[in-house]
């Protein structure tokens, strides 16, 4: 790797192991205070060392601005730029970039980011309200604008966060909210059971209900990740649907593999027996169906497939779980609550905290206890009761 600058304040221009030219410029630290580089892939040093220039004095302009005369619009534009971290999900960007547009633009783009107040932002989340939005909502769009605020105090361009001191969003009294109850134990196996032995969902939903994957890494699976033999699989990449704009003007929906979430959603995970034999059933489906769809097979090495070999659309599994759910006479329940029956399952007969918190790919045991908590509580009054039998 040859470095063609090396100053650390106007950036450096080097040549990485695929022989593609890269200017990669500090931009200061993230609003969570890590720090931030951005890059800029080019096929020669001399438009390397163009975008490099251009880079600088992108950052440059911003930091150099009066604090005074900085809209809201332009901390935005700048966050959207050079506050996000590179390895971020081009479908949460979209989705950072859907609430500025839809939720938070009208009311604050031309305003100078000075003199946005607290009051400010109670009075715009009032009117969110207003509309209808539903809690969720209301508290992403709050998230955006706050990223935005943390990110130009993190860089000083502005003095303070007046989203950091508004009021925070509740959900209203009586609200209905997605989030559903988890299944219990007879009520997950009920499940399964509806789901058949001769289905490919009985493998998609035992590795919901048993080990907690989210639906795009249960869909994004390969065979490669997959060891039978040790009972052990590594959750590397999750399948997601994509909004695209074709050329002639429509929109459409294409399918997508990604890395999860975080780094933490990286992670191996043991099988039991029973979902093993699932895993293995699954297998010989699949391998009826290559010879079946003969020279149509599309040999993607994935796990779970439509019957050519392609991936699965996320959206219609889904419907093909509600379905099953309403053949076992359970209550109708989302997908993602699937995990948290994983989850509740775990906590309920007994596991640590921490072991379910590391097989969720968590960033942290705090995330793990917010979410499932209350599902701890009976393990604490378990110990309680184990101590005052010791005395």
């Amino acid at each position: 790797m040859s470095a063609a600058t090396t100053s650390k304040a106007n950036g450096t221009v080097f040549k990485d192991g695929r022989g593609k030219w890269i200017a990669a410029v500090d931009m200061g630290t993230t609003a969570e205070g890590k720090r931030n580089r951005k890059r800029r892939v080019c096929r020669t040093e001399r438009e390397a060392k163009t975008a490099l220039r251009q880079l600088c004095a992108d950052r440059d302009s911003m930091k150099l601005r009066d604090k005074q005369s900085l809209t809201v619009g332009e901390l935005a534009a700048s966050w959207l730029e050079f506050g996000l971290k590179d390895t971020i999900r081009e479908s949460t960007k979209q989705s950072y970039q859907y609430h500025w547009r839809s939720h938070i633009e009208a009311t604050f783009a031309e305003k100078l980011a000075s003199e946005v107040s607290p009051q400010d932002v109670n009075q715009w989340v009032s009117g969110l309200r207003q509309r209808n939005l539903s809690t969720s909502t209301v508290k992403a769009a709050r998230q955006v604008l706050g990223a935005v605020f943390r990110f130009a105090l993190a860089e000083g361009m502005v003095v303070s966060n007046p989203v950091a001191r508004s009021r925070t969003v509740g959900r209203r009294e009586g609200e209905i909210t997605q989030v559903k109850e988890p299944y219990t134990l007879p009520e997950a196996r009920k499940l399964i059971a509806a789901a058949g032995r001769d289905s490919y969902l009985e493998s998609v939903l035992l590795l919901a209900v048993h080990l907690g994957l989210r639906r795009g890494e249960a869909l994004g699976l390969r065979w490669s990740s997959i060891d039978l033999d040790s009972g052990s699989l590594r959750v590397e990449v999750s399948l997601a649907e994509k909004r695209v704009q074709r050329t002639n003007g429509t929109s459409g929906v294409s399918l997508q593999l990604s890395s999860p979430k975080t780094e933490s959603s990286l992670r191996r995970l043991q099988l039991s027996g029973f979902v093993v034999d699932a895993l293995r059933r699954q297998k010989h489906r699949q391998a009826i169906q290559r010879i079946e769809a003969g020279q149509h097979w599309d040999d993607s090495g994935l796990v779970f497939t439509n019957e050519y070999g392609g991936p699965l659309y996320p959206s219609t599994v889904g419907k093909q779980v509600k379905r099953v759910e309403r053949m076992a006479g359970l209550r109708e329940i989302r997908f993602h609550d699937l995990r948290h029956t994983a989850a509740r399952i775990m906590l309920e007969q007994g596991a640590r905290v921490e072991h379910v918190s590391k097989a969720f790919g968590h960033s942290s045991i705090a995330v793990t206890m917010d979410v499932y908590g209350k599902y701890a509580t009976s393990l604490a009054d378990g110990a309680t009761s184990a101590l005052s039998a010791a005395w």
